[in-house]
């Protein structure tokens, strides 16, 4: 289904998703399939839309199929979507020219749903201390001034918050995590550390392999991000940029 004059542009950006309803009244994974397309301004549309059997490539190659009847006959220059193999291999058969983005937002906010039930419910309602001077004392440093140790007095935070742009909750960890008000120092590193480890398990990490021209954007609010080693004799150019957020989450959600 192709919506409004959409036929008519000229799209360099795709993103698509699959959709999925818990009601259902057979054992098929039902969804809907999705495909929000933006032009070289930044508008967006709405331009594909489908009823599918989960994400398979048949699904998504008919919806696709149906975009190239329909006018659209240049894919985009840039697809982005998760892991989802089937919408990958319709794309290279209709728009074998679109270069793709694979989007792993589903791995890290899909780590608070697969925790056990038990520590779900430990974990509700818990405030954390964030500090940069137990980040760094972990690894040895703690020749702190006394300005310094001012600036980085321990910030409190939910620890099971709510995303303002999705409304999904997620875990917010980090290395500076050291307290949770009201525990014992020992019992509360104890269990954010298990709850680090559940965090980074390979299902829920995505490790990207660096090229030339790469942007890659993460979310702080629901992704704890590391700087891996590399070769002393690989020169790297890298430019970041940070976004301010929202500041300290519990005196807004408690």
């Amino acid at each position: 289904m192709l919506l409004g004059k959409s036929a008519a542009k000229r799209y360099v950006y795709f993103w698509a998703d699959g959709v999925y309803f818990n009601p259902r009244l057979d054992h098929e994974r039902q969804c809907i399939l999705v495909i929000i397309a933006a032009d070289a301004n930044g508008r967006k549309d709405i331009i594909g839309l489908m009823d599918g059997y989960r994400e398979s490539e048949q699904s998504w190659k008919e919806l696709l199929l149906d975009l190239k009847r329909r006018g659209l006959e240049h894919g985009p220059d840039l697809a982005a979507g998760d892991g989802a193999l089937g919408f990958w291999k319709a794309l290279r058969q209709v728009y074998g020219q679109a270069r793709e983005q694979r989007c792993w937002v589903h791995k890290t906010a899909n780590v608070l749903n697969n925790m056990p039930k038990s520590l779900q419910v430990k974990a509700k309602g818990l405030i954390c201390e964030h500090s940069q001077v137990f980040s760094r004392g972990k690894i040895g440093f703690g020749d702190f001034t006394d300005e310094e140790r001012e600036r980085f007095a321990p910030v409190r935070q939910v620890l099971v918050r709510i995303h303002p742009g999705t409304g999904r909750k997620s875990l917010y960890l980090s290395s500076h995590a050291g307290g949770i008000v009201g525990w014992p120092v020992p019992e509360a590193r104890i269990f954010l550390q298990d709850l680090t480890e559940h965090a980074t398990q390979r299902q829920f990490v995505y490790a990207h392999e660096w090229r030339v021209g790469d942007l890659v954007i993460w979310d702080n609010r629901q992704t704890m991000h590391r700087a891996r080693p590399l070769p002393a004799e690989e020169p790297r150019d890298m430019r970041r940029t940070t976004l301010a957020g929202d500041g300290p989450t519990v005196r807004r959600q408690h």
